[in-house]
């Protein structure tokens, strides 16, 4: 078969990822692909993760250096490569401007923010403490992250090895 059809296989596959590529230019196919990944068991929590810890330590950051929360969640918002993420709080963003608190929004998307992350930031708005309180959950997200990703590496090598081993 590889004689006979490896250079179709090759090219057919070359086309198919740079059609792929093209394809995630269009943001409503972008859009469509970042909201699957949330459905991946695996993957979606380390989507979350990841998101939340940039998140957390942008807005944190640009709240320290002295930006008022409305700027500075328009700034964080368009910081995301994912447009799921990045509509959300565009649209936090608009809910702020109408003086709603910006965790009573993340908390209503539970499914994009986890409650620990909207609990801490309510603290945090209410006490004062949003800034520090933003980069402890960074610390902990970055943690969380390191944790899954060792975790899934963990996994990945006996899979990878009996794949190898069924392969030779």
């Amino acid at each position: 078969f590889s004689k006979a059809h490896g250079w179709k296989v090759i090219l057919g596959l070359a086309v198919f990822l740079a059609s792929f590529r093209f394809l995630l230019r269009v943001p409503a196919v972008k859009y469509f692909f970042d909201r699957a990944v949330f459905l991946v068991p695996v993957v979606s929590g380390l989507v979350i993760n990841v998101n939340m810890s940039n998140f957390t330590r942008i807005l944190g950051l640009l709240l320290k250096s002295g930006i008022r929360i409305v700027e500075a969640v328009t700034i964080t918002s368009s910081t995301f490569r994912n447009l799921v993420y990045r509509r959300a709080l565009f649209n936090a963003n608009e809910q702020i401007r109408k003086g709603q608190q910006l965790a009573d929004y993340l908390e209503a998307k539970e499914k994009f923010f986890p409650l620990l992350l909207s609990g801490m930031i309510k603290i945090g708005e209410n006490t004062g403490n949003l800034e520090d309180n933003l980069f402890y959950l960074s610390e902990y997200y970055t943690e969380e992250v390191d944790n899954k990703i060792h975790t899934l590496t963990t996994l990945l090598e006996p899979l990878m090895l009996l794949i190898m081993g069924l392969f030779v």
